[in-house]
């Protein structure tokens, strides 16, 4: 059986009888749409990072940042321009 045809008329007629939004959707599609959702991950291998700083650089440095003191401020200073992890500024606790 051949596809019906469509006239303007009638598409007009259809929008204005349910609306743009009803006679725009596609419930076909809508229904063979999966609905299934898990919230359960792929767990991966988990990094022994030793003494690396990768975990407890930037944590550190936010505390820093969040320091009021003159003298920590000036340090942070000095490490925003060379962006770099120098240890020879003096910090109570070594970051490297």
């Amino acid at each position: 059986m051949p596809a019906p045809v469509l006239s303007v008329g009638s598409t007009v007629n259809a929008t204005v009888s349910v609306g743009v939004i009803e006679a725009a959707t596609d419930y076909k599609g809508q229904r063979s749409l999966p609905r299934d959702f898990s919230i359960e991950l792929k767990q991966g291998s988990i990094t022994n990072q030793r003494r690396s700083g990768r975990c407890w650089n930037p944590n550190r440095w936010n505390s820093i940042h969040g320091s009021r003191s003159p003298s920590v401020a000036a340090d942070i200073t000095c490490m925003e321009r060379s962006r770099g992890w120098d240890c020879s500024h003096g910090f109570p606790v070594s970051l490297c």
